[in-house]
């Protein structure tokens, strides 16, 4: 919300939020949440208020995903990004590099990919599974075989995004290589 200047309507947060324990949250406006207070909608949830996810997720947010934190991702993530754009522009491949906060990737496609139908038509799911392949032998793990390649966290360092970078590069050549033979 602060970084975009939205206000949503409704919002959900999961996963990272609990710090890797069960949990998650919903807010909304004081119009969308009444129908939760009057009872016309019920929420319930298995987890609800529960003592350990909420201390959590209390010291996840107030002591670890701090302001600095975010800005340390921020410098992280684009580097990460421009060594990755770099990588192909050397290598004169097919692709971009993008990232928003801890989250990004390299699609490799000849023009921009704006929506999901797009997305299908420029896919190349061995070229992706390459990717991840050659960066898990290389000891880089990452979602395999998704659009979204890399989730930095807070434990991450500038000599991890270089491994990466390094890693991509090498692919990159090997790539041009590959498609000038």
């Amino acid at each position: 919300m602060e970084r975009y200047g939205v206000t949503p309507d409704l919002v959900t947060l999961a996963k990272a939020l609990g710090a890797g324990l069960a949990s998650g949250a919903i807010g909304g406006t004081e119009e969308i949440m009444s129908v939760v207070e009057d009872g016309t909608v019920l929420q319930v949830g298995t987890y609800n208020g529960n003592a350990l996810g909420m201390a959590a997720a209390r010291a996840n947010l107030l002591e670890v995903l701090t302001p600095d934190a975010y800005a340390r991702l921020d410098v992280l993530s684009s580097r990460m990004v421009s060594g990755c754009r770099a990588a192909l522009e050397e290598h004169d491949l097919p692709g971009y590099a993008l990232g928003i906060g801890a989250r990004g990737c390299v699609t490799f496609a000849s023009s921009r990919i704006r929506d999901y139908a797009t997305m299908r038509i420029q896919h190349d799911p061995d070229l992706l599974r390459l990717t991840w392949l050659h960066a898990t032998n290389r000891g880089l793990y990452l979602t395999p075989a998704r659009p979204e390649q890399w989730t930095l966290s807070i434990g991450h360092t500038r000599a991890d995004v270089d491994a990466y970078v390094e890693a991509f590069t090498e692919l990159a050549q090997q790539l041009a290589i590959l498609m000038r033979s």
